[in-house]
């Protein structure tokens, strides 16, 4: 985001745009997610769920879904067109060791769930 754009209370940690082109999502300290105009950059909607700070945020790979990570060990995925959390994944500490890559039968969005607590795809 420009500077001296209002949005979030902290710092941010993670921002990526949408593959379109056309959102960004970003995590901060504030422990909120945000999804931005990015034409405009407006803020579209400030998504509060995390009880730590965000570590990263992923977009699936059609854009309609964005999964975010927290320092609390937590992943939610959170619906891009309304705001709505879908689901949210908790675990006592992030995976290690876990080998995604080449797998067949999980969807792009469960991959990058993998990716954001852990997992090493090239492992």
């Amino acid at each position: 985001m420009p500077s001296g754009y209002p949005g979030h209370t902290d710092k941010v940690r993670s921002v990526l745009y949408s593959p379109d082109g056309t959102l960004i999502a970003s995590g901060s300290y504030d422990r909120t997610v945000r999804i931005w105009d990015a034409t405009s950059y407006a803020c579209i909607y400030t998504l509060y769920g995390h009880d730590d700070w965000v570590r990263s945020v992923s977009f699936d790979h059609d854009g309609k879904t964005v999964a975010s990570a927290s320092r609390d060990g937590t992943v939610i995925c959170w619906e891009v067109s309304s705001g709505r959390q879908l689901r949210a994944l908790r675990n006592e500490r992030p995976y290690e060791g876990m080998k995604i890559h080449g797998v067949m039968g999980i969807s792009p969005l469960q991959e990058t769930t993998l990716k954001l607590l852990g997992a090493d795809p090239h492992a």
